[in-house]
């Protein structure tokens, strides 16, 4: 009886002191996700998420297709499911996070108006001020292409984070980097 009784204390502290070293694991995983994978102190379990209400930094991505000649062709639309992925990959933007985007616009046949559009010049207030001299094709999702077919073009993904300023009323978008896909990779 005496053994039972002081297995029971024993038993009663572990457990106590179980909760300090899980909150302890939780608040260095999220300081890791915050600051290794820029995600906001939102994400990862919710610690600290009164601090910060992540209204004051936004990502956003471009996407590129880069074909041999060097030009840039900007993919302006895409499909729903690449639109989820891409919203996967901002929530959470590590590499793999993308290649899965990638990998699924890689597999999609991309088609272009006859007709380029001209990207105009804009002054500090965003009003036009004119054209640029530069144009592009805007590019269009139709269907997928044959399994085995891997186009001969780059894509070209730039993740931006935009954060405003609430002291000067600025916003200021920031390109955080930018990973190129290329024919063959997986």
């Amino acid at each position: 009886m005496l053994g039972k009784v002081q297995t029971r204390p024993l038993k009663a502290w572990t457990l106590i002191g179980c909760i300090p070293l899980l909150a302890l694991a939780m608040a260095a995983r999220q300081l890791y996700l915050s600051k290794v994978h820029e995600l906001s102190t939102w994400k990862g379990g919710g610690m600290g998420m009164f601090a910060d209400a992540d209204n004051t930094v936004t990502r956003f991505a471009k996407l590129y297709l880069e074909p041999p000649d060097g030009q840039r062709q900007p993919i302006t639309k895409l499909t729903p499911a690449q639109q989820q992925l891409l919203t996967d990959a901002l929530w959470y933007p590590t590499r793999d996070n993308f290649r899965a985007l990638a990998k699924s616009i890689r597999q999609t046949n991309w088609v272009a108006p006859d007709q380029v559009r001209a990207i105009p010049l804009v002054d500090a207030e965003g009003k036009q001020v004119g054209p640029s001299g530069k144009s592009y094709y805007s590019l269009f999702p139709v269907g997928e292409r044959a399994i085995g077919d891997d186009p001969d073009w780059t894509l070209a993904i730039e993740y931006w984070r935009a954060t405003f300023d609430p002291m000067s009323r600025m916003a200021r978008a920031t390109l955080v980097k930018t990973l190129r896909f290329a024919k063959g990779e997986p």
